[in-house]
């Protein structure tokens, strides 16, 4: 199953997202990535670990048309797909994996979660508490301290957008209006990569239904 770089397809939608296609040689699979040039490293004094919460929301693919997080596991968890997020400094990365022949139901969920989502109210203190717990790990990690002396001297007087205590801080203060702003001025079209693997036999199919959903 190796990709083939020769046929790899870099394109463009008119909304601005950018599509990178993977063609495998012999697989009965798909993997479909959405990345959002959106990470750690972007944050400010007032959105301090805002995009781990929202990576943990929107992560559970909810939207005006699944609106209960419940829906889209038992959608997915019956077709026996994979999916997962996470953030790094640079980056928010979303995917769903599974057998190709479910690739629209695939397309559905994660088009309707970047164009129309809708946060599940009941999942919001779960997430927030997940985040939470993340975080305390890390900070209870000996190697923590060292790395907030690390960054004093590097970063003198921004070093407090590393130091994980201060997103402790802005957790405990954001609500539904202000996750649907961060969501409207930071998930951007413009900013946005969707990377499909699949086999190369149905490239026309696939192009065809990215441009149906996205």
């Amino acid at each position: 199953m190796n990709i083939d770089i020769k046929n790899k397809k870099i394109l463009k939608l008119n909304n601005g997202i950018k599509l990178l296609l993977l063609p495998i040689n012999d697989t009965k699979l798909v993997n479909i990535s959405v990345t959002i040039l959106l990470g750690n490293n972007h944050e400010t004094i007032k959105t301090y670990g805002l995009t781990h919460y929202i990576e943990h929301l929107l992560a559970r693919f909810t939207s005006l048309k699944y609106k209960n997080h419940s829906i889209i596991a038992k959608k997915l968890y019956d077709l026996g797909a994979n999916s997962n997020a996470y953030v790094d400094n640079y980056k928010t990365n979303f995917y769903i994996e599974g057998l190709y022949k479910d690739i629209e139901c695939f397309f559905d969920i994660l088009s309707n979660t970047f164009k129309n989502y809708h946060i599940d109210k009941n999942i919001m203190l779960q997430e927030k508490s997940a985040v939470r717990n993340e975080i305390t790990n890390y900070i209870n990690n000996n190697y923590y301290q060292f790395y907030i002396e690390i960054n004093k001297f590097l970063y003198k007087k921004n070093y407090k957008i590393f130091d994980w205590n201060e997103d402790i801080k802005v957790l405990k203060k954001i609500n539904i209006k202000k996750i649907y702003k961060f969501i409207n001025e930071k998930i951007l079209y413009n900013n946005m990569i969707i990377s499909v693997t699949f086999n190369k036999k149905k490239l026309n199919k696939t192009k065809k239904l990215i441009k149906k959903y996205f």
